[in-house]
């Protein structure tokens, strides 16, 4: 019969993995760790030195959790690449369950009677030196919840002091281990394109805000228009999965008609300013380069009644170890046997193929 302790334990794990998916944010990153931690603390206390040899089980355990989340939350066309990434963050977490075995097992050992006083303060020093790392580890790549405090409180007053005429409220935050920075999203529950972002540094003090790219420069609605695009775009793809595109707005189109940007536009008044391109990626074992030809065209007529399709981008994934850069293509010159002689030549000709 399983012990209640353990059943309590793989509970505690699964919260652990799930609340990062559910609040994306310094304090969930900060609560999961220390959750998985404690779970491995009661594994021991069941187990004892036995929770150590299964412990391969608690990884797989985990990784299948992660697996299955991460997919549900980034779609199953990801599941290639979320595989690699879910196996990286389940060794994090079996990591932090082992440590939290060991730190259980010292201080185990620490309340012996029989132990003297320089073995307990070589244990403490152990403790130490186990919990150094891991904090040092998390501040690291999650932040702590007081700098991320700070960054809320500071910015809040920031807001109000800079731009009190806007009707925003804050939304999420969370910390970039990149640039070491605290970054705080603001919001409107009735402008879709008023949103933008303050950052802070790890004492909350304000390093800049992206208002005038954002708002002024129109990036954002720029950014939730190209997410309509790719959204409204995925729903019509080819049901093959060796093919992967997906729709974007010209970038030189961008900086050319910015100005006819207006806040709130429509995705369908949007597609009659701009030019749209279409990055595809073209998996096969062997290049066919009349299936490909067939294949391009399909994508584009499918596609091109409803975007002002100008450029594709084309990247080809031959077989396990080969990526061929195609560089971009006219759309309205893969057509014909002269089509099929410029897939041909680009591909025979390509300096750009490179070991994955």
């Amino acid at each position: 019969m399983t012990d209640k302790r353990t059943i309590i334990s793989i509970l505690l794990i699964i919260i652990s993995i799930t609340i990062p998916f559910v609040f994306n944010n310094t304090i969930a990153y900060y609560i999961s760790l220390i959750i998985i931690s404690i779970s491995g603390a009661i594994l021991y206390k069941v187990y004892q030195k036995e929770a150590y040899t299964n412990s391969y089980k608690i990884f797989f355990f985990i990784y299948i959790i992660i697996f299955i989340s991460t997919t549900l939350k980034e779609g199953i066309r990801l599941a290639a690449g979320l595989f690699y990434a879910s196996f990286l963050y389940s060794i994090m977490l079996f990591t932090l369950i082992i440590i939290g075995m060991l730190i259980a097992n010292l201080i185990h050992l620490f309340k012996k009677k029989k132990k003297s006083l320089k073995k307990k303060i070589i244990i403490i020093l152990l403790l130490v030196l186990l919990l150094s790392p891991l904090v040092f580890f998390t501040n690291a790549f999650f932040g702590n919840p007081i700098s991320q405090t700070l960054s809320m409180i500071y910015s809040d007053k920031y807001i109000k002091q800079n731009y009190s005429n806007l009707a925003v409220k804050r939304d999420e935050s969370f910390y970039n281990f990149k640039n070491s920075e605290y970054i705080i999203k603001y919001n409107s529950d009735k402008l879709m394109d008023l949103n933008f972002e303050v950052h802070c540094d790890a004492l909350g003090r304000i390093k800049y805000d992206t208002y005038k790219e954002d708002i002024i420069d129109k990036g954002s609605t720029l950014t939730r228009l190209e997410k309509e695009l790719r959204e409204e775009s995925q729903i019509k793809e080819l049901q093959n999965r060796s093919i992967q595109y997906s729709f974007f707005f010209n970038v030189e189109d961008k900086y050319k008609i910015k100005n006819k940007l207006k806040s709130e536009m429509s995705l369908a008044e949007a597609k009659s300013i701009f030019d749209v391109e279409i990055n595809i990626t073209y998996i096969t074992n062997k290049v066919d380069i009349q299936q490909l030809q067939n294949d391009l065209k399909e994508i584009y007529e499918n596609h091109n009644k409803n975007y002002n399709i100008k450029t594709i981008y084309l990247d080809i994934e031959e077989g396990p170890d080969t990526i061929i850069f195609m560089d971009e293509l006219n759309p309205k010159n893969i057509y014909g046997k002269n089509g099929l002689k410029r897939l041909q030549e680009k591909y025979d000709n390509n300096d750009k193929k490179i070991a994955k």
